[in-house]
């Protein structure tokens, strides 16, 4: 059973107003440039079904070109039931927090309950605020809203990422 959400303006408000104070914790500095890799968990919420996903995910920043970065995350989407298993990789180009990107995601779930699982491959667009690896601080904190294209569903998900800088 496909359930709403009914407050996602709330939701996507206070995700907003979250990341900015998470993000300025005494002692970060300003994005900069150079090498970053950062690795932590995802919490996304998917917009028709309101389905949870948890995740961890591991994000680099090349030293060159600035503009570049990749991203891989695995993902546990909670269903009635079921626990589907979603891997995806991201070349994303950011600056300033912002940015975008895509890339191919591998699902592993069931149809229906007399099926076995298998592994549906397709491909993902987001869009992040926020969660840039090279941001120097404790922990750097990130919205996101992805768009999966499998055949035959495609969820769109909201989330909020953590990351704790590891260079």
């Amino acid at each position: 059973m496909r359930r709403s959400l009914p407050s996602l303006p709330v939701l996507l408000t206070g995700l907003c107003l979250v990341t900015g104070p998470l993000s300025a914790q005494p002692g970060s500095n300003p994005i900069g440039t150079g090498t970053g890799l950062s690795i932590g968990p995802r919490v996304l919420v998917d917009f028709e079904s309101s389905d949870l996903t948890l995740g961890g995910e591991i994000r680099f920043a090349p030293p060159a070109p600035d503009f570049l970065q990749v991203r891989a995350a695995y993902d546990f989407t909670f269903l009635d039931g079921l626990t589907e298993r979603t891997l995806l990789f991201d070349v994303l180009l950011a600056t300033r927090g912002f940015a975008i990107g895509a890339g191919p995601v591998v699902r592993n779930t069931q149809l229906t309950a007399e099926d076995p699982r298998e592994d549906f491959t397709g491909w993902s667009a987001v869009v992040a605020l926020g969660g840039d690896p090279r941001t120097r601080g404790r922990f750097n904190v990130g919205l996101e809203l992805r768009w999966i294209f499998l055949d035959p569903f495609e969820p769109r998900t909201l989330g909020l990422v953590v990351g704790l800088p590891l260079l």
